[in-house]
C-alpha cells in the first residue's frame, strides 16, 4: 500500500510539476509577445518622430526659400510706395483742378490734362500691382512644382518592418501675417487727405501708418479708381524685418498656389507677403499599422527696403 501510494504521488506530483513549467512557458511567451509588440509600437513611434523632424527640416527650408522669392530686390515694397504715391498725385491734381477752375479758368485745360495723366498713371500703377501679384503667385507655383517633382526622385526611410514615405505637399498658400501693417506712412505735407484717410480708417490715428489690405480709394469723383495697399513690415530703426519662420495661427490665406493647377492668380486682391506650406508622410509599421505625419510651417518674407523707387 505504501508503495502504491508513493506511485500515485509521485504520479501527481510530476503532473503538477508539468502544469507548472506549462505555466511558466506560457507566461514567457506572453511576455515575448508583449515585448514585441511593445518594441514594435516603439520603432514605429521612433520613425514617426524621426520623419517628422526630417520633413519639418525640408518644409521649414521650402518655406523660407517661398517666403524670399515674394519680395525679392524690394519688389512688393516698392509698389506698395508706388501706390501710395500715385494716390497723392491724384488728390494733389484733382485739388489743383478745383482751384484752377475756381480762379484762374484760362489753365482750365492744362489743370485738366494734369488731372488726366496723374489719373492715368493711377490706373498704370494698378495694372503693374495686379500683373506683380500674378507673376509672384506663378513663381510660387513653380516652386511648389519643382518640389513636387525632387520628390519623385528622392526615397523615404526604411528600418525592418517599419518604412516611411517620401514627403509629399499637401497645400502651399500664399497669404500675410495678420497684425502686421504696410510699410507707407501718410504724408505731412498733405493734411487734407491725412484728415480723409483718418476719417476713413486707412490710417493709424498716432503713428498715420495705413493700414494693411484696404482698398484706399480717394473721395468722388475719383472713388473709380483702386489703390491697394498691402501688408509688408516697415523698416524699424534702420534695421529691415528679414525673412522668417511664424507661428501658423497668424498667417492669413489669400490664396492656393499648389500642388493643383489652375487657380485664376488674376483674382487675388492683394500682393503676398507671407506663405503657408502643409505637408504630409505616411508612416507604415508591423502589423500593417499606418499612420500619416502632417506638418504645417509658415514663414513671412523681409520687410520693406529703405530705398524708394
Amino acid at each position: 500500500m505504501d508503495s502504491e501510494n508513493m506511485r500515485k504521488t509521485g504520479k501527481m506530483s510530476a503532473s503538477a510539476n508539468a502544469r507548472k513549467h506549462g505555466n511558466m512557458l506560457a507566461m514567457v511567451a506572453l511576455v515575448g509577445l508583449v515585448i514585441a509588440a511593445v518594441l514594435g509600437i516603439g520603432i514605429v513611434v521612433s520613425m514617426m518622430m524621426m520623419s517628422q523632424k526630417r520633413t519639418q527640416s525640408k518644409i521649414e527650408t521650402l518655406s523660407l526659400a517661398m517666403a524670399t522669392a515674394i519680395n525679392k530686390d524690394d519688389w512688393v515694397g516698392e509698389m506698395n510706395n508706388m501706390t501710395e504715391f500715385s494716390r497723392e498725385l491724384v488728390h494733389t491734381s484733382r485739388t489743383v483742378f478745383n482751384a484752377t477752375n475756381e480762379r484762374y479758368t484760362r489753365m482750365k485745360p492744362l489743370a485738366t490734362l494734369l488731372l488726366e495723366e496723374a489719373r492715368q498713371s493711377a490706373l498704370l500703377v494698378e495694372s503693374e500691382r495686379k500683373d506683380l501679384t500674378v507673376l509672384l503667385l506663378k513663381d510660387l507655383q513653380k516652386m511648389t512644382s519643382d518640389a513636387e517633382n525632387q520628390k519623385e526622385n528622392q526615397t523615404g526611410m526604411k528600418l525592418p518592418g517599419v518604412s516611411a514615405d517620401a514627403t509629399q505637399l499637401k497645400t502651399v498658400d500664399a497669404g500675410y501675417i495678420d497684425g502686421v501693417l504696410s510699410n507707407l506712412t501718410s504724408a505731412d505735407g498733405l493734411p487734407e487727405l491725412r484728415d480723409y484717410d483718418l476719417q476713413e480708417k486707412y490710417i493709424t490715428p498716432k503713428s498715420f501708418v495705413y493700414l494693411s489690405n484696404i482698398n484706399a480709394k480717394l473721395p468722388a469723383p475719383d472713388d473709380d479708381l483702386n489703390f491697394q495697399i498691402c501688408s509688408l513690415a516697415s523698416p524699424s530703426k534702420k534695421s529691415i524685418a528679414p525673412v522668417r519662420l511664424t507661428s501658423n495661427s497668424v498667417f492669413k490665406k489669400l490664396m492656393t498656389v499648389g500642388p493643383e493647377v489652375g487657380n485664376d492668380f488674376s483674382k487675388c486682391k492683394q500682393l503676398p507677403s507671407a506663405v503657408q506650406v502643409v505637408s504630409s508622410s505616411k508612416i507604415s509599421g508591423v502589423n500593417q499599422l499606418q499612420d500619416s505625419m502632417s506638418v504645417t510651417i509658415s514663414a513671412a518674407a523681409q520687410g520693406a527696403g529703405l530705398k524708394l523707387p
